[in-house]
């Protein structure tokens, strides 16, 4: 039986039962939060549309360059994105739009750098490359979190298993010949 349809009948009101068992569900299948490959992929995304426009292209010729070349959940909504264009769509809604849809927060710090930079015409390829820089130590902080966390999860078979186990090993000889001669 679940923890939320065990939790759930000790409360007397539907409304409120509705409510608590909704709560718990949610909490009890919530998974642990892991990078996601989008997430490991989103900062050289970055980069290199800084480079694109670094070397004079316009933004959206910049993404209609990257998207075919791109592949998996990125490439995928950038075809879109680039799709939307070719029909006549706004480039900075569709960047919001883009920033919506995937529900990052890097991905809305994007947008909202190229939608500055369409309606005020300033460069962005430099706030783009420290942009990608951030994200990439972002990424390089939240990988040296995990191995750490990782690395202790090894320790405990070590510790517990092996560790007695070579203890018992060296002492017992030793008891062995120390009750031989009493």
């Amino acid at each position: 039986m679940a923890l939320a349809d065990r939790l759930a009948p000790l409360h007397t009101s539907k409304a409120f039962d509705l409510g608590l068992a909704d709560a718990i569900r949610s909490a009890v299948r919530r998974k642990p939060k892991r990078l996601t490959q989008a997430q490991l992929q989103f900062p050289y995304l970055v980069q290199a549309m800084s480079l694109l426009l670094a070397n004079g292209l316009p933004i959206s010729v910049a993404i209609a360059w990257l998207s075919p070349r791109l592949s998996g959940y990125w490439g995928e909504q950038f075809r879109i994105l680039v799709a939307k264009l070719e029909l006549g769509a706004d480039l900075e809604k569709e960047l919001w739009e883009l920033a919506e849809r995937t529900k990052f927060a890097a991905a809305q710090e994007f947008a909202q750098k190229l939608s500055l930079a369409i309606t005020r015409g300033v460069p962005v390829a430099t706030q783009l490359d420290q942009l990608a820089h951030s994200l990439q130590l972002e990424l390089i902080r939240n990988l040296t979190k995990k191995a750490g966390s990782n690395e202790t999860k090894m320790l405990i078979p070590t510790v517990f298993l092996i560790l007695p186990v070579t203890v018992v090993f060296a002492i017992f000889p030793s008891l062995l010949v120390l009750q031989a001669n009493y």
